[in-house]
């Protein structure tokens, strides 16, 4: 839809008014999101030494943020989707975000760099789909 409507002639006022429409729909679903969503635990652990001291926090897992976000989007008329990509051993995601309407909106490209290992190209497409969808809604 975002390329679609980077083609419409915003001079023509029906035009303009159409845009509006649309995205005051999609505002209007997620306003109802955002009233139901419930902030997921941060069931996500890390603890670790170095020569540099010792790094300890706490994160949302990939999977709590998706159930969080997937039920309170329930009855929104809203979904969403991610698309991702590996490319020289960085992985970049974005997210998008369809209304009932037709409206969509497409997150910016979130691009992790790693050492090409599978492994780290696992963890950097976690990282990258788990920061991209928390940061859409």
């Amino acid at each position: 839809m975002n390329d679609l409507l980077e083609k419409i002639d915003l001079t023509n006022l029906e035009n303009a008014k159409f845009l509006v429409e649309l995205k005051a729909g999609f505002n209007k679903e997620l306003a109802k999101f955002h009233d139901k969503v419930k902030p997921p635990s941060k069931n996500g652990h890390v603890d670790f030494s170095t020569g540099k001291g010792r790094t300890k926090y706490d994160y949302v897992q990939l999977e709590d943020l998706i159930k969080a976000i997937d039920t309170a989007l329930n009855g929104s008329g809203m979904t969403w989707s991610q698309d991702s990509e590996v490319n020289d051993g960085s992985a970049r995601v974005r997210t998008r975000i369809l209304s009932s309407n037709g409206y969509e909106y497409i997150s910016p490209w979130i691009l992790i760099k790693s050492s090409g290992k599978a492994q780290d190209i696992g963890s950097a497409l976690t990282y990258a789909k788990r920061y991209s969808l928390g940061t859409s809604f």
